[in-house]
């Protein structure tokens, strides 16, 4: 994973955050834990204007829906 993340902080015990410079995405992530153990992830703008999101997303599926919306191209499959 070619994210260039970086800045890594959560609030208050509630939400991690952290700056990406991908392919298809710059600017910030932001992930949740809701009651029934699923994250919601939100991709912001550096001006923390909201871009897209994705509800309940469980764990072994997180890393996969980072990679594909900030930095995952056709060319990687080769």
């Amino acid at each position: 994973m070619t994210w260039a993340a970086r800045n890594f902080t959560t609030f208050e015990g509630k939400a991690l955050f952290f700056t990406v410079s991908g392919h298809h995405h710059k600017g910030i992530v932001l992930i949740t834990l809701a009651w029934d153990d699923t994250y919601t992830v939100r991709f912001l703008s550096s001006q923390w204007n909201e871009k897209a999101v994705f509800e309940n997303v469980y764990c072994d599926d997180l890393a996969e829906l980072i990679d594909t919306k900030v930095e995952r191209i056709a060319d990687y499959t080769k």
